[in-house]
């Protein structure tokens, strides 16, 4: 996430695991395996972190301020190069997760708004579908 995708090699991730890359391939069968692998660990992980915030929250406001500084901090942590690395190298895996994120992100805002207007926190007139 720091570095990008390209400029990893299997070597690298090897050398800082501390294992030998027939260790990695003995998991994996490509480097693109362990891309949708890693993604989809960080997708559930975000999942959950969201979740986790959603419980522990008092009010519809505060679980989109937690929320939006968790994603703002999780962004900080990624170089745009990973970005633009998934999305010139690894196209079908970059829209596989982004559209299971996208669905996910949606549901947990809608949720969020019908919250608040339940809870007179937010307008009653304010479109959960938008």
């Amino acid at each position: 996430m720091r570095y990008g995708i390209r400029s990893v090699t299997m070597s690298d991730i090897a050398t800082e695991l501390g294992v030998s890359k027939k260790t990695i391939y003995q998991e994996v069968e490509s480097k693109d395996e362990l891309v949708e692998k890693v993604m989809e660990f960080d997708m559930n992980e975000e999942q959950q972190a969201m979740n986790e915030i959603g419980q522990r929250c008092v009010d519809a406001i505060d679980q989109m301020v937690q929320t939006t500084i968790y994603l703002m901090k999780k962004m900080r942590r990624i170089s745009p190069v990973t970005h633009y690395d998934l999305h010139k190298y690894y196209g079908p895996i970059w829209k596989e997760i982004e559209g299971r994120q996208m669905s996910f992100i949606y549901e947990f805002l809608k949720k969020n708004i019908e919250w608040g207007k339940k809870s007179g926190m937010y307008r009653e007139n304010v479109d959960a579908e938008i």
